[in-house]
């Protein structure tokens, strides 16, 4: 199965491409980057956060104080 293609936020979107899941880890890549995100970050993050309100920050040059960015 190719990878799936997603357009990012803001005023100068731009296309990556990722494939995986939170079980199995995830595989993004974006422009001449790959980046790998294991099934352990994502089990450390939903243990963390578990039975909280988590509010997305979507701002790479201002985050929102609190949020998951």
């Amino acid at each position: 199965m190719p990878m799936q293609k997603i357009s990012t936020c803001g005023n100068n979107p731009s296309i990556f491409s990722y494939d995986g899941d939170v079980r199995h880890g995830v595989v993004i890549q974006h422009t001449h980057v790959t980046y790998n995100v294991s099934h352990n970050i994502f089990n450390d993050l939903l243990n963390h956060f578990a039975g909280k309100a988590v509010h997305g920050g979507f701002s790479m040059t201002q985050p929102t104080l609190g949020h998951f960015e």
